[in-house]
């Protein structure tokens, strides 16, 4: 008896199945990059591009010899970027002259008030930071959580230290990736740190937004960033549809 769908049957609706998961998939991502949704366009953006695994490539040292062990690998992972973040001060540093007038930026210690609403727009599945608490238990109970916070953010606030504990993840950019310079640093804080980074944020922004253009505000941001991010989708879209 012959089977109802013929295997060349079978292999063309197979592929229309991939075709309409890819587009489906591809929809998502563009809609999750309209709205700002960096967590969801990394993941369907992920699941587009399929399995992918790559070996530890080793680094060279500054004298281009490859180094091989892990300890050895982040010893000259911390030389590079203590040097990169700590500059020597320039010979002819440029002349930028005085502000006319100081932008109204609330400089008190942060409030209670203010560390619940800051609490409240942490986003949900953060990646948490080297102390392993996720935002969820701090949105838990947030009222109790900004009463923990008020004196250590208080405590730095006048002391003007920063605690410097936190996850440095290397992105890597184009060229010879076997050289320190083709990677990106990112920092990983942990979420009350994230907290503070808010507040200081929300407080610029306050002052700042209204002085600047349309051009250098969260639209133009919007435009160019989506208006890559569509571009990316639509090559990848392409790339799968003709495999």
């Amino acid at each position: 008896m012959r089977a109802p769908y013929p295997h060349g049957r079978v292999k063309v609706s197979i592929k229309k199945d991939k075709e309409s998961l890819t587009k489906t998939l591809a929809e998502k991502a563009e809609k999750a990059a309209t709205a700002g949704h960096i967590k969801t366009l990394y993941q369907t953006t992920k699941t587009l591009l399929g399995k992918y695994t790559r070996s530890e490539m080793p680094v060279k040292d500054a004298g281009g010899k490859a180094i091989f062990e892990k300890d050895a690998q982040a010893a000259g992972w911390i030389e590079h970027f203590t040097s990169l973040l700590n500059r020597p001060p320039s010979t002819n540093p440029p002349e930028i002259l005085d502000a006319r007038r100081d932008l109204p930026i609330n400089c008190d210690t942060p409030s209670h008030r203010e560390i619940v609403d800051n609490i409240k727009q942490l986003n949900q599945g953060e990646a948490a930071g080297p102390d392993l608490v996720p935002p969820e238990a701090l949105k838990a109970d947030v009222d109790t959580t900004a009463t923990l916070l008020c004196p250590l953010f208080a405590k730095v606030w006048t002391s003007g230290k920063y605690p410097k504990e936190g996850h440095l993840v290397k992105i890597p950019k184009k060229g010879d990736l076997s050289r320190c310079e083709n990677y990106r640093g990112m920092t990983l804080l942990s979420i009350p740190g994230k907290v503070f980074n808010r507040v200081l944020l929300n407080r610029i922004k306050a002052a700042t937004d209204p002085k600047l253009r349309d051009e250098q505000t969260d639209w133009a941001w919007s435009i160019d960033e989506v208006g890559k991010r569509n571009n990316l989708l639509d090559n990848l879209v392409d790339t799968k549809l003709k495999v």
